[in-house]
């Protein structure tokens, strides 16, 4: 399993938010593991979008 994968063949990305971690997997239509990383907070808030990120209310702020 490569830690970076085609993008066409995901289909499915579950994300495990922890406090200083967030675990990234990547599925195919299969169910099989095609793209596994791991992001500090300080990769995360580099890579967010200039229009923010919403949350579900009451769980995190949300980034503006």
């Amino acid at each position: 399993m490569p830690k970076t994968a085609n993008h066409s063949r995901i289909a499915v990305v579950g994300i495990d938010i922890g406090k200083n971690i967030f675990h990234v997997v990547g599925h195919d239509k299969s169910g099989a593991i095609v793209l596994r990383q791991k992001w500090s907070r300080g990769q995360v808030e580099r890579r967010r979008p200039s229009t923010g990120w919403s949350t579900r209310s009451g769980s995190h702020p949300t980034f503006q």
